[in-house]
């Protein structure tokens, strides 16, 4: 079962008070986060995601290592919106991502106003 956490965001463009946001927000993240394990191979982990039609979350470096895998899975990239997570290729740690959801499953999850951008 996901949890849920619940952090106010701060409508400012104070780059301090963002910074000090995005801090305690990992600090408070971290600890329940599921992550790549450091010694299983990316496309292992990924191909296990992909059986279970979760989403996964890629690097451009990645997905480019990668390159079409998103098709013959039949999944959807929301090109064009960037999230900060954890790579399911690389296991790197907060940086910025692209998200690919199952087709059937994704404007259920994402809204109308995702995946518009045919290309990165």
């Amino acid at each position: 079962m996901a949890q849920v956490v619940r952090l106010p965001i701060p409508l400012t463009s104070n780059e301090r008070i963002a910074d000090s946001f995005i801090k305690r927000a990992l600090a408070r993240v971290d600890p329940i986060a599921i992550v790549k394990p450091g010694r299983i191979l990316g496309a292992v982990w990924t191909s296990d995601k992909v059986a279970r039609r979760q989403a996964v979350g890629m690097c451009e470096p990645c997905w480019r290592r990668y390159r079409g895998w998103w098709r013959a899975a039949e999944y959807h990239p929301d090109w064009g919106w960037r999230y900060l997570g954890d790579c399911d290729g690389c296991g790197t740690r907060n940086i910025h991502l692209t998200l690919f959801h199952a087709e059937e499953m994704f404007y259920t999850v994402l809204g109308p106003q995702h995946g518009r951008e045919s290309q990165p």
